[in-house]
């Protein structure tokens, strides 16, 4: 073979494997998300086309719970979770995956409450009454600080698995007593029946945090994407500000609101996380590691998960 042939054949193989190498992965990035207004801005992305301007491929999976979320990204199904601290630790516990919070949406100062039927007095009359929760999940949670409020045990309570619809209903039929929910659904049981706050996360300050978990094989092999999809999650976040009559519309359909009843729900004890303020929550000893250490040590009191002395590595730096 003439050495000119082989440097041309050379070359060819050479380009071949730049090309190859060079090749984006465009499979969608799959994340999950239940009703929750300040997760609604990775639908809005989506939805007007922030993840595409961004050049990353995102399929956003919709769930009826955080449970339902949690149980998908579980078994494999999922890349990307939006969920609370609470997920994200059981998540850890429970299984080989490798969640790492990657953005922090808002947290929840009032948002997170307890619903009480009309029948119901106050927070010293909850002995031998009925709770609607969603088992395994934040739900548990926030049970676990009620009844540290209340002076009870959880054999004082009669305790009823169900999501979140089945909340709704069964508070205004009068199934249960009392009802672990968020918006839009409290929204809708004080419209409907009358039900009114008892206890909320107002009263345990920035203990529940909501945030975006990616699986660490997509921040070490599509580490830019990641970057892409926070990117857009702000973008989407900054345009339903400057816009809001048709964000809200868009975001509050999703959720069964009108736009003024989602802007209610995103203003009503949520504290939302700007992109100017989002580095803050990562830092060392900062925001992120506080909530993950106070919220360890409840679910480990309560035997929720199993005792680990460091979640910090859980966190993308």
């Amino acid at each position: 073979m003439k050495k000119s042939t082989l440097s041309i054949l050379l070359i060819c193989l050479v380009s071949i494997m730049l090309v190859s190498c060079s090749k984006k992965d465009t499979t969608p990035i799959r994340i999950g998300i239940n009703a929750w207004p300040g997760y609604e801005f990775l639908y809005l992305a989506e939805k007007k086309g922030f993840f595409e301007a961004e050049g990353v491929n995102v399929d956003i999976v919709e769930f009826n719970s955080l449970a339902d979320g949690r149980r998908a990204y579980e078994r494999g199904q999922l890349d990307g979770l939006a969920c609370t601290i609470v997920e994200h630790l059981k998540i850890i516990d429970s299984t080989n995956r490798s969640p790492k919070i990657s953005l922090v949406a808002d947290y929840s100062n009032g948002a997170d409450v307890v619903m009480a039927s009309s029948k119901v007095e106050s927070i010293e009359h909850l002995k031998g009454l009925s709770v609607g929760l969603e088992i395994d999940s934040l739900g548990t949670f926030m049970l676990a600080r009620l009844l540290d409020k209340a002076g009870l045990e959880l054999e004082d309570l009669d305790l009823k698995p169900m999501d979140q619809i089945s909340i709704q209903d069964s508070i205004c039929s009068g199934e249960i007593d009392l009802g672990i929910t968020y918006p839009p659904f409290y929204v809708k049981m004080q419209e409907e029946c009358g039900a009114k706050k008892i206890f909320s996360s107002s009263e345990i300050p920035r203990e529940i945090v909501d945030i975006v978990v990616l699986e660490q094989s997509i921040l070490e092999n599509r580490s830019e994407d990641a970057d892409s999809i926070i990117r857009a999650f702000f973008n989407a976040q900054e345009w339903a500000y400057q816009n809001p009559e048709e964000a809200f519309e868009i975001m509050g359909k999703r959720q069964g609101l009108t736009a003024k009843e989602f802007e209610e729900a995103l203003t009503d004890g949520l504290y939302i996380v700007k992109r100017g303020d989002h580095d803050d929550f990562f830092k060392e000893n900062g925001p992120l590691d506080k909530a993950l250490l106070a919220c360890s040590e409840i679910l480990i009191d309560t035997k929720q998960i199993g005792e680990r002395t460091e979640f910090s590595d859980s966190i993308r730096r």
